[in-house]
C-alpha cells in the first residue's frame, strides 16, 4: 500500500510555515518576558547582598567594640567600660536580628544562627566577667576573658561572620570597609590594652592585624581611587603616621617596665585628637568607598541591560531567516514528492524483509524452545542432586552425633570395669610383691601400668567427647583469673623441672571459663614437659585482631618438624615414644575441638630444636563503654616456681 504523508496532499505548505513563524515569535517574545525578569530578580539580589554585607561588617565592628570594652573594663577596673559595653550591646543584637530575615537561602540562616549562638556564649562570659569587676575581683575577671573558652567563641564568631557575605566585586568594596573598620578597632585598643595590662601578648596582636588593615585600605584603594581625595588622604596619612609613632613609642614604654608612661600616652589629648583626624579621614574614606559600591552596582545594571538588549539582536535575523525558508518551500515540496516516492518503494522492501524475518524468528524460536526443554532437564537433575546432598549432609550429622554419644558412653562404661580391674592388679602388687620372681614382679608393674594408661587414656577420650555436649555458655572471662587457676594446677610440674612461665596482661575474653584454662592447661604443660637440657621457659601473650583476641604461648623447647605441625592437632597421635614422654596423644585434638567451638583456630610455628610458638584465636569480649576496656598494658608479669 502507497504511503500518505501530508506533503502529498493538495494543501499549501506555506501556510504550516506562517503557523510555525508565529509560533517563533511567541516564544521569542516569552523568552524576553522571562529575561526581564531575570533581570529585575537579580538587581534585587544584589541589593540585598548589599545590605548582608553592611551588616557583616557591622556586627564585625560592634563584636570587636564589645570584647575590648569587657576586656578593658577588666584590666583597669573602670566601669565606664561597662557602659560602653552596655551602650553598643543593643546595636549588635539587632544587627544578628536583622541579618535573620536578609539571609536568602539554607546556608546564610544557618551562618546567622550559628553568629547568634556564639554571640549568646560570649555575652554571658563577659557578663560574668563584669560581675567579677563589680565585687573586686578584676583578676578573675581579666582571666575568664583571656581564657580558652572566650578565644574559642571568639573564633567561631570570627569564622561564622567571615562566611557571612555574597562574592561581587562592588560587595567587596563594602566588605573591605567593614574590615577598616573593625581592624582600626582592633589596633586602638590592641595598644591601650598592651598599657593597661603590661602584657606583650597586646603587641603581637597588634602587630599581627597591622599589615592587615594596611593591605585593605591599599585594595580598596586599587578598587576604587575616587574614594578619597588627595588632600584627605594626605591628612589621613598624617594622623595615622602620629598615631603608629605614639602607639610603637607605647609599646617601647610597656617593654621596659613603664606602663603608667604608656597609658599616658594613649589617652593624652594629643592621642586623642590624631584619633579624630583619623577617624574622620577614614569615615571619608568609608562613605566614598560606599558610593564606589553603588556606582559598580549601577554599571553592573547597565552592562546586565545591554546584554538584555543584545539578546533581541537575534529576532530580525530569525525574521530574515524564515523569510529565505517560505521562498525556499515550494522546491522543498517537490523534492519532498519524490522522497515519498521512494519512501513508498522502501517500504515495499522494508515489508519483504520483515517477512524474511518472521520466517527467521520462527526457526530459531523452535530452536530455543529445544534448548528451554534441556534446560530445565538439566535443573530438575541438578535439584535432585543438591536434595542427596542435602540428605547426605543431614545422615553425617546424625552419625557424628551418634559417634560423639558412643564414645560417651564407651569410655563412661570403661570406667567400672577398668577400676576393678586396676584394683586388683594393686591387690595383687601389695600381696605377692617380692614373693614371686622378678619375671612375676615385672608383670605386675605392666599390669598397673598399662591399666593407669588405660584409664588415662579413657579419661581424656571421655573429655574429648564431652567438649561440644558438656560446654558452658560463654561469658566474659578475665584471662588473668584463668592463668592464675592453671599455674596454680601446674606448681608441682614447674617446681620439679625448674620453669619459668612468664606472661603480658591477659585480656576479657568471652569463653567457657573451664574449656579456656583446660586449653592453655595443655598448651603451657606440653611446653614445660617437652623441654630439652635447658629448664623450661614458657611465655603467654595476647593481641587484638579483628575483633578476636590472639594468644600465643612460646616455649623453649624440643621444637616440632614443619611436616607435623598438621599432624599433632589429631587425635592419638604421637611423635615420641612412652618411654620418652608421657601422654595419651589426646590433648591437642581437645586443644583443637575447644578452641573451635569458640569460633577461632589454632595452629603451630615451630623448628626442631628452635622451641615452639602455639597460637589461637578466641572472641573478644564487648565491654559498655569503654572502646578499649580488654586492651591489656604493655607489661609483662613472672611467674616462677
Amino acid at each position: 500500500m502507497k504511503r500518505e504523508t501530508v506533503l502529498s496532499k493538495k494543501r499549501d505548505p506555506i501556510a504550516l510555515l506562517t503557523v510555525a513563524l508565529v509560533l517563533n515569535m511567541v516564544v521569542l517574545l516569552w523568552l524576553g518576558w522571562h529575561v526581564h525578569g531575570y533581570l529585575s530578580d537579580a538587581t534585587t539580589i544584589r541589593e540585598r547582598n548589599s545590605r548582608i554585607e553592611e551588616q557583616r561588617a557591622v556586627m564585625v565592628h560592634l563584636d570587636e567594640v564589645l570584647a575590648m570594652s569587657a576586656r578593658m573594663t577588666a584590666a583597669t577596673g573602670d566601669l565606664r567600660w561597662e557602659e560602653r559595653y552596655r551602650r553598643f550591646q543593643p546595636q549588635l543584637d539587632a544587627a544578628i536580628k536583622e541579618a535573620g530575615p536578609a539571609a536568602c537561602d539554607r546556608h546564610l540562616a544557618a551562618t546567622v544562627a550559628k553568629i547568634e549562638a556564639a554571640n549568646a556564649k560570649l555575652a554571658e562570659i563577659e557578663s560574668r566577667a563584669f560581675n567579677l569587676v563589680r565585687h573586686g575581683r578584676a583578676d578573675e575577671a581579666a582571666s575568664l576573658l583571656l581564657g580558652d573558652e572566650y578565644e574559642t567563641q571568639k573564633r567561631l564568631y570570627a569564622q561564622w561572620t567571615l562566611s557571612f557575605h555574597p562574592r561581587h566585586t562592588h560587595l567587596r568594596l563594602l566588605q573591605l570597609r567593614g574590615m577598616i573598620v573593625h581592624m582600626d578597632e582592633v589596633l586602638t585598643m590592641s595598644a591601650r590594652m598592651g598599657a593597661a595590662t603590661g602584657d606583650m601578648q597586646w603587641e603581637e596582636r597588634y602587630r599581627r592585624f597591622e599589615p592587615k588593615l594596611d593591605a585593605a585600605i591599599k585594595e580598596a584603594i586599587a578598587l576604587a581611587p575616587e574614594a578619597q581625595s588627595v588632600e584627605a588622604a594626605a591628612r589621613t596619612d598624617a594622623a595615622n603616621i602620629k598615631l603608629v609613632e605614639m602607639e610603637n613609642r607605647a609599646f617601647d614604654l610597656v617593654r621596659g617596665g613603664r606602663a603608667d608612661e604608656a597609658r599616658a600616652i594613649l589617652f593624652s589629648d594629643e592621642y586623642e585628637t590624631q584619633k579624630q583626624v583619623y577617624a574622620k579621614g577614614m569615615a571619608d574614606f568609608r562613605s566614598g568607598l560606599a558610593t564606589a559600591a553603588r556606582t559598580s552596582l549601577t554599571q553592573e545594571r547597565r552592562r546586565a541591560l545591554f546584554h538584555l538588549m543584545l539578546g533581541f539582536v537575534p529576532i530580525p535575523l530569525a525574521l530574515v531567516s524564515w523569510l529565505v525558508v517560505l521562498r525556499a518551500a515550494r522546491k522543498w515540496r517537490a523534492a519532498l514528492d519524490e522522497s515519498n516516492r521512494g519512501l513508498a518503494r522502501q517500504t515495499e522492501e522494508l515489508a519483504q524483509l520483515n517477512r524474511v524475518l518472521d520466517r527467521k524468528v520462527a526457526e530459531r524460536t523452535a530452536e530455543l524452545s529445544n534448548a528451554n526443554e534441556g534446560l530445565t532437564r538439566e535443573v530438575a537433575e541438578r535439584r535432585r542432586a543438591e536434595e542427596a546432598l542435602a540428605e547426605r549432609t543431614d545422615e553425617l550429622a546424625r552419625s557424628n552425633a551418634e559417634l560423639e554419644q558412643f564414645a560417651y558412653v564407651a569410655s563412661h562404661d570403661l570406667q567400672e570395669p577398668l577400676r576393678m580391674v586396676t584394683g586388683y592388679v594393686h591387690m595383687l602388687e601389695r600381696r605377692y610383691k617380692a614373693k614371686l620372681d622378678a619375671d612375676a614382679d615385672d608383670f605386675i608393674a605392666f599390669a598397673v601400668d598399662g591399666a593407669q594408661r588405660m584409664s588415662v587414656l579413657i579419661n581424656d577420650l571421655l573429655a574429648y567427647s564431652r567438649v561440644a555436649t558438656h560446654g558452658k555458655a560463654f561469658e566474659p572471662t578475665d584471662g588473668e583469673t584463668v592463668l592464675e587457676a592453671v599455674l596454680a594446677n601446674l606448681e608441682v610440674a614447674i617446681a620439679e623441672t625448674g620453669a619459668t612461665v612468664t606472661h603480658d596482661p591477659l585480656p576479657t575474653v568471652m569463653a567457657d571459663n573451664v574449656q579456656l584454662a583446660r586449653l592453655l592447661q595443655n598448651l603451657i604443660g606440653n611446653g614445660i614437659k617437652y623441654h630439652g637440657d635447658q629448664p623450661p621457659s614458657v611465655h603467654v601473650s595476647a593481641e587484638r585482631t579483628d575483633g578476636m583476641w590472639q594468644f600465643a604461648i612460646r616455649d623453649n623447647g624440643i621444637g616440632i618438624d614443619r611436616e607435623h605441625h598438621d599432624r599433632i592437632f589429631a587425635i592419638f597421635q604421637r611423635l615420641h615414644g612412652r618411654g620418652e614422654y608421657q601422654g595419651t596423644g589426646i590433648g591437642l585434638a581437645i586443644s583443637k575441638r575447644i578452641v573451635e567451638r569458640h569460633g577461632g583456630r589454632i595452629w603451630v610455628e615451630s623448628e626442631p630444636g628452635q622451641g615452639s610458638t602455639f597460637y589461637f584465636t578466641v572472641p573478644a569480649a564487648q565491654v559498655p563503654n569503654h572502646d578499649d576496656a580488654d586492651e591489656p598494658a604493655p607489661e609483662a608479669v613472672v611467674h616462677a616456681r
